[in-house]
C-alpha cells in the first residue's frame, strides 16, 4: 500500500514536469507521502473501535471470538479463540500459499533423497509414509504463560494458556 502511494505520487510528479521515460521521485514529496500515511494511521488509531475496523478492512482481520467460561453466580471470566479453521482458510486462500507449500515440500523431498539421513518434518519419519501425500501438516503446541498488569485494581501475574498452530510445510523463512 505505501509503495503504491509512492509510486502514484512519482507519477503524478512526472506528469507535471512532463517527464516520460523514468519516473523519479523528489525527497520532499517521499516525506510528504510518508507523513500522509502517519497521519492516516494516526487517524484510524484514535480509538480501539476504529483500529479494528481498520484492520477488518485492510488486512481481513478477524478479531477473537469471546466465551463465558464462569458459570451463573460466579465472576465473570472468559476464554478467547480465533478458529484455527477460518485462519487456515485465509492463510490458503492467499494466491502464493499453496504454490510455496507445495514447492517447500518438492524441495525437502529432493534434499531428503540426496541424504536420507537428513529429516526435515514429520513426513520424512518411519510413520511418515502412511500420511496422504496430497495433504499438509499442522503443528499444534500449547503454552502456559505469565502475564503482568503493573496498572490498575487487577496488579499481580496472570496466567495464559495459549494454543496455536504452525504449518509444518511453511518455508523456515516464514517461522518465527
Amino acid at each position: 500500500m505505501t509503495s503504491d502511494l509512492i509510486e502514484e505520487k512519482a507519477i503524478e510528479e512526472n506528469i507535471n514536469e512532463q517527464q516520460s521515460s523514468t519516473t523519479m521521485i523528489s525527497t520532499n514529496s517521499i516525506r510528504k507521502t510518508i507523513k500522509q500515511i502517519e497521519e492516516l494511521i494516526t487517524f484510524s488509531t484514535k480509538n480501539e473501535y476504529q483500529f479494528i475496523q481498520s484492520c477488518k478492512n485492510f488486512f481481513d482481520y478477524t478479531p477473537p471470538i469471546e466465551n463465558l467460561i464462569s458459570s451463573k453466580g460466579e465472576k465473570k471470566e472468559y476464554s478467547y479463540h480465533v478458529s484455527i479453521k477460518d485462519s487456515l482458510k485465509k492463510i490458503l486462500e492467499k494466491d502464493e500459499m499453496i504454490p510455496l507449500l507445495i514447492n517447500n515440500i518438492q524441495d525437502q523431498n529432493k534434499i531428503m533423497q540426496a541424504d536420507s539421513d537428513l529429516m526435515f518434518s514429520f513426513r520424512h519419519g518411519i510413520r511418515g509414509n502412511k500420511i496422504n501425500k496430497k495433504s499438509f501438516l499442522i503443528q499444534l503446541y500449547v503454552d502456559g504463560i505469565g502475564v503482568t498488569n503493573p496498572i490498575g485494581p487487577r496488579k499481580g501475574l496472570h496466567n495464559i494458556t495459549m494454543v496455536y498452530f504452525l504449518l509444518e510445510d511453511i518455508p523456515d523463512i516464514f517461522r518465527s
